[in-house]
């Protein structure tokens, strides 16, 4: 999960992003992760800028932020479907090419 979210990051937004560790201060985390056996990986980004006054009045992000941020997820969502179709080969013994790009 970590490594689809940073890779996908760099390859959308052209730069290699900051990862902090989780804190589970900021939300019910530790339930989400130990919720399952094995623990669930999760992971957490939003849309923002310097000006996007988060949690403020005015709290707003940038159409061009938001577009760009579909696209990442988009990254995410189509990486961990590929990781998740290889360990399937992996497992069976075939080889398939993905006709996605």
């Amino acid at each position: 999960m970590a490594r689809a979210a940073i890779d996908s990051a760099l390859e959308i937004y052209g730069l290699p992003p900051i990862v902090y560790p989780m804190d589970p201060s900021s939300g019910p985390v530790g339930a989400v992760c130990g919720a399952s056996q094995p623990a669930a990986p999760v992971a957490s980004f939003g849309i923002s800028y310097a000006g996007s006054n988060p949690h403020g009045p005015d709290e707003h992000i940038r159409l061009d932020d938001f577009l760009q941020s579909i696209k990442f997820i988009g990254r995410i969502i189509h990486r961990l479907g590929e990781s998740k179709s290889e360990s399937r080969n992996k497992t069976s013994g075939t080889t398939r090419t993905s006709g996605i790009h």
